[in-house]
């Protein structure tokens, strides 16, 4: 316990701010307990997140029914995230979703939702088709008070993610070497080319074969030198089982499955073995694997100290495993905090060395 004890204490001193402190503390809490109260705090630290709440505890005063439009990732999310909730039902407007359960909640056609709708209150919750979804709403005359369109909200804060801490300004390079670890549709990579007008190079690494397809499109309008690298980041070259075919959620998976028809084999390494440049910022988002790539990064970070900005939500211990084992290779490191959405996914954890 002692041990543990001094752990915390050494990563909550690299913390350089109070924010970062309050999702430290919160998540740690939420981790170890469970405790929906501290998620909230969490949450309450991104402005999205506080309108997101406010709204939901509205809806609950005023003692509404709550359907979420769209049984998606997030939608799912959203349900997992406040387990004290009891939501009434998902809405999709595709028929192959609808009268089946998704979790425990039944689906509904919108048409057949419509019907019965006597002021629910109702959640966007899908980013790709929020603008759609909400004209649909007002075209049938549902007011603004009864929509929480999380869908925007989730959109807004993925156009900042990642760079938006004022503090990385600060630490621009004159030529930047970014590694997008964990790339999806490339969206990410396009936001550094934004933010950063000195870039030399980026790395892409993305072992999806269709969401490499969408980053090259989306790095073929860049004006940006890259080299697409088909690895998954790992701690060691390896051959892994992985589920594919679900665009950012795609993921390393512990063992064959015989039920996933879009399970996969991919060649993973370390990112060590794999580029032999001056790195300037690593972002990575690798649904879980995070550890893992860090620890096949290492000789990189201890050598260059990049910029890093690293997700450390997708299992409980990462709020904790993974600042201790970046100060392990850099123990100069400052450490910031910042939570992106409505819900317990998008914490992300930024290194800086002066």
């Amino acid at each position: 316990m002692d041990i543990f004890a001094n752990e915390i204490k050494l990563i909550y001193d690299r913390l350089a701010d109070t924010v970062s402190q309050e999702v430290f503390i919160n998540r740690l809490a939420y981790s170890l307990t469970g405790n929906i109260g501290s998620l909230r705090n969490v949450i309450k630290t991104f402005s999205g997140g506080r309108e997101f709440i406010e709204k939901l505890n509205q809806a609950v005063i005023a003692n509404r029914k709550i359907c979420i439009f769209g049984g998606g990732i997030w939608g799912k999310s959203i349900v997992d995230s406040n387990p004290d909730i009891d939501f009434y039902c998902f809405v999709d407007n595709d028929l192959r979703k609808c009268g089946t359960n998704n979790g425990e909640l039944s689906t509904l056609h919108f048409d057949d939702w419509i019907k019965k709708n006597e002021d629910m209150t109702v959640i966007i919750s899908t980013k790709l088709y929020h603008e759609e979804i909400y004209r649909q709403l007002k075209e049938y005359q549902i007011s603004d008070e009864l929509i929480i369109d999380a869908g925007k909200m989730i959109d807004d804060a993925n156009k900042i993610q990642y760079f938006d801490l004022p503090e990385l300004k600060k630490y621009k390079t004159e030529q930047e070497v970014f590694v997008d670890v964990g790339a999806f549709d490339g969206q990410t990579s396009a936001m550094f080319v934004k933010w950063t007008e000195k870039h030399k190079k980026i790395f892409v690494l993305e072992p999806d074969p269709q969401n490499r397809q969408k980053c090259l499109k989306t790095l073929e309008k860049l004006d940006v030198e890259y080299e697409m690298l088909p690895f998954g980041a790992w701690n060691k070259q390896e051959q892994l089982f992985f589920d594919s075919g679900l665009n950012g959620a795609s993921h390393v998976s512990g063992s064959r499955s015989e039920t996933t028809e879009k399970q996969i084999t991919i060649q993973a390494d370390k990112l060590d073995n794999l580029i032999h440049e001056k790195v300037s910022f690593i972002k990575m988002d690798v649904e879980g694997a995070e550890k893992n790539a860090l620890k096949g990064a290492e000789k990189i970070i201890k050598t260059y100290k990049p910029k890093l900005a690293v997700c450390v939500y997708h299992n409980k211990e990462d709020i904790w495993e993974i600042p201790k084992l970046i100060l392990s290779y850099v123990p100069e490191y400052k450490l910031y905090l910042r939570h992106y959405s409505m819900t317990k996914d998008e914490t992300v954890l930024y290194c800086i060395a002066e």
